[in-house]
């Protein structure tokens, strides 16, 4: 049996797509009863706060296509030795962890701007926490995108090239 069909690496691959579903959910459950309980305004007087978490949603944005690349390049230096290439369960340790921050990032902005439709009643605001949404849905991590991605970073690992 190889290594990616194996038992191990079917549950952690499970565990990867039952992890960022919760996520998903998460956000999800979080708009509808914003949308249900929150009462939008005609005009709101202050969008200090929509104004601040649109701006921090850019940020986790920004983060979450950057953060996860440095922490992939750090966890194979750290796990690769100077003979061998690290092995497929490794990659797919690293591959739960950077699809865990990544998702934990994205939905860190989707809620700010969730709290501040509460707050301030601006529904824009929950077109932005939507956009963050939808970028985690796109990128939901599948059987065959995992295997490509490990296939990809360990092509990338036996030419020595960490940062493609």
């Amino acid at each position: 049996m190889d290594e990616q069909n194996s038992p191990q690496a079917q549950n952690t691959k499970r565990t990867i797509l039952i992890i960022t579903f919760s996520m998903i959910m998460g956000v999800v459950m979080f708009a509808v009863v914003t949308f249900l309980i929150a009462e939008p305004k005609a005009q709101p007087d202050d969008n200090l706060i929509s104004y601040v978490m649109a701006g921090l949603a850019v940020l986790c944005l920004a983060a979450a296509t950057v953060v996860p690349g440095v922490i992939v390049s750090t966890l194979e230096t750290q796990k690769s030795s100077a003979d061998e290439q690290p092995d497929y369960m490794t990659y797919l340790g690293i591959y739960q962890t950077r699809t865990i921050i990544q998702y934990a990032l994205l939905e860190g902005g989707a809620f700010a701007n969730l709290v501040a439709v509460f707050v301030e009643g601006n529904r824009w605001s929950l077109m932005v926490a939507g956009a963050l949404l939808f970028v985690m849905i796109i990128q939901l991590p599948t059987p065959g995108r995992i295997d490509n991605w490990i296939r990809h970073r360990r092509e990338m690992n036996q030419f020595g090239n960490w940062n493609q």
